[in-house]
């Protein structure tokens, strides 16, 4: 393992456990949606998030596939957005397998691709 491999783990952790919460959203969303409910404090989408967070959209972005390794601020503003407190988010955190966050960074990083002749 190199220099920031660990840091890089944990930013595909918390990732992992925000995109989570943003389906759980969605699907919330979906099904409002189908029942004719428009909640405008839910926010399931990074368009959503930016607009009640202030935060750009690119940062947004950036937090959710793991590019970036986010200030606590951006990740308060987030969970706000979110409607999820501390406690709720290291719950979630926490029974975030390994293996989950592995298979989500190794869907987000880029593959290197072998040049053949």
């Amino acid at each position: 393992m190199g220099k920031n491999d660990g840091n890089d783990f944990a930013k595909f952790k918390v990732a992992y456990a925000l995109n989570k919460l943003l389906q759980k959203n969605k699907k919330i969303y979906e099904r409002n949606r189908k029942q004719g409910i428009e909640d405008l404090l839910l926010d399931h989408s990074f368009d959503r998030i930016a607009s009640r967070t202030g935060l750009r959209i690119a940062t947004i972005s950036e937090v959710f596939n793991g590019k970036a390794d986010p200030k606590f601020s951006t990740i308060s503003l987030i969970l706000q957005s979110l409607r999820v407190n501390y406690s709720g988010f290291g719950r979630l955190l926490d029974n975030v397998t390994d293996a989950e966050a592995k298979a989500y960074m190794d869907a987000k990083l880029p593959s290197k691709k072998i040049r053949t002749r």
